[in-house]
């Protein structure tokens, strides 16, 4: 598969969004993006490229958003494709510009300012349409401490009406969806990283395996959340 067969599936995606239902919930969210060939990953919300190993897409219905990532050690590669997807959602009946033009989509990749860029602050480019709201923006290899980040284009679709915060945690909204979501808002369900003990044992124990494998996967995130939302409060009850 190409570069540009991928960019096709991201802008079928956007149409979905913009002028289908795709970001209505989570059954909606997840045909979607199965229907334009993206394939479901163990982990909730998390799916593949198929024949792409430096493409994926990790998704979320609360509220259903979703981003698609391309990372790639040459640096060209990724910027390339951040322009011709620019490109084509410029071209985009439906949606428009939005904010600030951080310039980077009509740079020649021989131009000297790629040599400062990097892809941190306003630098992304929007675009609206709808009821969602399209960003997209490409990074260098970055290292700011002992990680390092590869050369990365980062693509996302949310809705106008959400928060960019996005939405506060819900538990009750949890048992809910244990007592009448469907098989798929119960895996979105499973890998969020703030759910009551009841709902991760109900979860356990759910009919559909890949729900069970879904909220296994999910530990060791849970676990890293509570430790970083304990240090916080440490840090808050300091005098």
């Amino acid at each position: 598969m190409t570069t540009d067969a991928v960019l096709d599936k991201v802008l079928s995606l956007s149409h979905a969004a913009v002028g289908g239902h795709l970001l209505s919930d989570a059954d909606s969210l997840a045909a979607g993006i199965g229907a334009t060939g993206w394939s479901r990953s163990i982990d909730g919300g998390h799916w593949h490229c198929p024949d792409e190993s430096s493409w994926s897409l990790l998704s979320s219905d609360h509220a259903p958003n979703l981003a698609v990532f391309l990372t790639d050690e040459d640096a060209a590669t990724v910027f390339t494709a951040g322009q011709e997807l620019a490109r084509r959602l410029d071209e985009f009946e439906g949606l428009t510009r939005h904010g600030a033009d951080p310039g980077w989509p009509t740079w020649p990749l021989g131009d000297p300012r790629w040599a400062e860029w990097n892809g941190l602050g306003p630098d992304w480019v929007m675009w609206i349409g709808g009821p969602a709201r399209i960003s997209l923006n490409v990074s260098p290899a970055y290292q700011p401490g002992r990680y390092r980040s590869p050369p990365h284009l980062h693509f996302q679709i949310e809705r106008l009406d959400t928060p960019s915060e996005g939405l506060p945690v819900d538990h009750e909204r949890a048992r809910r969806i244990l007592r009448s979501g469907s098989p798929i808002a119960r895996w979105y369900l499973a890998a969020e990283n703030d759910l009551p003990q009841d709902v991760i044992n109900a979860l356990q124990r759910d009919d559909d395996t890949a729900v069970v494998a879904a909220v296994e996967s999910g530990e060791k995130f849970r676990t890293m959340h509570a430790a970083a939302q304990e240090h916080m409060r440490r840090q808050e009850d300091l005098p």
